[in-house]
């Protein structure tokens, strides 16, 4: 499937399994996290944003407000009625080591368990 037709994953381990499949590059931009998810990327990117800030990685120090500061930018995106999610390019060129993001992934997984049997 191309990127722009795909369907929102229905559980969270479906949206993370997803993510997964971008771990094995030596770094990954926020711009390909959106890729991954498509047109449709609001919903998952606004939970996978959301799982991290809840999880304990929220320690990391502004990486609340960081997230905090994207998901308001998505929201308003929604709420304008855009149909697909855009981001400024110098938060799209943002990466992060493929094995900092398996390890938050790997994190999240039991989170995600969790919320999907709820």
């Amino acid at each position: 499937m191309q990127a722009g037709t795909e369907s929102s994953p229905e559980k969270v381990q479906d949206a993370l399994a997803r993510l997964h499949g971008l771990t094995s590059n030596s770094s990954v931009s926020l711009g390909d996290i959106v890729e991954v998810f498509g047109e449709t990327s609001f919903a998952p990117i606004l939970l996978i944003l959301s799982l991290i800030i809840v999880s304990p990685l929220s320690g990391i120090p502004f990486l609340p407000t960081l997230f905090g500061s994207v998901i308001a930018l998505i929201s308003l995106q929604m709420l304008i009625g855009r149909k697909h999610l855009w981001l400024p390019q110098f938060l799209m060129r943002r990466t992060l080591k493929g094995r900092s993001l398996a390890k938050a992934v790997a994190r999240l997984d039991g989170f995600a368990r969790w919320i999907d049997g709820h």
